[in-house]
């Protein structure tokens, strides 16, 4: 056999036993090997560029388990995130191609969410699962300050919390027409715009407007509109 002798040329000290021609032939030492067509397993990226026995600490015909964490443990900074490392990373390099597809979690990333860095809502790299709600990183910019509730989609969207959409004719039951209609909500939303209802009643807003002090009662619409109240109508 090989050893009889090359012997002194085994690079891996007898730890791969006599068959010496299952990688090596007659020609060369150099080793005949496909490390895909024999084990499964293609050595593409930095795998092709590792010495064998960085990851065949043993015998090279020894079984060696391919899953990521197998090798690549100690180097994992995601603590005990779980799954495939295929999933986010490729094999030139664990720093570069670093792709997930948010879109298919619970919380697709639209608007300023997709170009916003995962380190702006994820504070530490287990990319654990974080609640939903608008609020869970908007507080500080909550102009109502959570009077509204943390059902921000309602008025705002992904794109800019400056392009709010606000159905005040549908959603209360006081329509903004008239002189109403260009006014400002803290116009009438003294107290913020809160989810309290405001009182739709003339005097509830302009009792300082009433030139008769009260005494035509408080059922302002029965001589004036909402357009002005100098165009009177008795």
């Amino acid at each position: 056999n090989c050893q009889g002798c090359h012997r002194s040329n085994d690079i891996h000290i007898g730890r791969n036993g006599t068959a010496c021609e299952q990688c090596h032939n007659q020609r060369d030492w150099a080793p005949d090997f496909d490390h895909f067509s024999d084990t499964n397993f293609a050595l593409q990226g930095a795998h092709a560029e590792v010495s064998c026995k960085a990851c065949h600490i043993g015998k090279l015909t020894d079984a060696v388990n391919t899953e990521c964490a197998d090798c690549h443990a100690g180097s994992n900074p995601h603590g005990k995130l779980q799954g495939d490392c295929e999933t986010c990373h490729g094999q030139t390099s664990w720093n570069d191609e670093i792709s997930f597809h948010h879109d298919l979690s619970r919380f697709p990333l639209i608007g300023m969410h997709r170009v916003t860095s995962c380190e702006q809502c994820h504070q530490t790299l287990e990319y654990s699962p974080l609640a939903m709600a608008c609020s869970h990183c908007h507080e500080q910019d909550d102009i109502h300050e959570g009077s509204l509730g943390e059902d921000c989609t309602g008025c705002h969207n992904p794109v800019s919390w400056s392009y709010w959409v606000f159905e005040h004719d549908e959603v209360s039951d006081f329509s903004l027409d008239g002189a109403h209609e260009n006014l400002v909500c803290e116009a009438c939303h003294t107290r913020g715009t809160s989810a309290n209802r405001q009182s739709a009643a003339c005097f509830a807003c302009h009792s300082d407007d009433d030139p008769h002090k009260g005494r035509f009662s408080r059922q302002c619409d029965k001589c004036h509109n909402s357009s002005t109240f100098s165009e009177a109508h008795f």
